[in-house]
């Protein structure tokens, strides 16, 4: 239910984040 949504939310900011640290690279 909501605890799975929130772990996907979770798993594309991170993702996200990693993006733009590689992009800064």
């Amino acid at each position: 239910g909501n605890g799975k949504k929130i772990e996907d939310l979770s798993a594309v900011s991170l993702a996200d984040v990693v993006r733009l640290i590689l992009r800064c690279r």
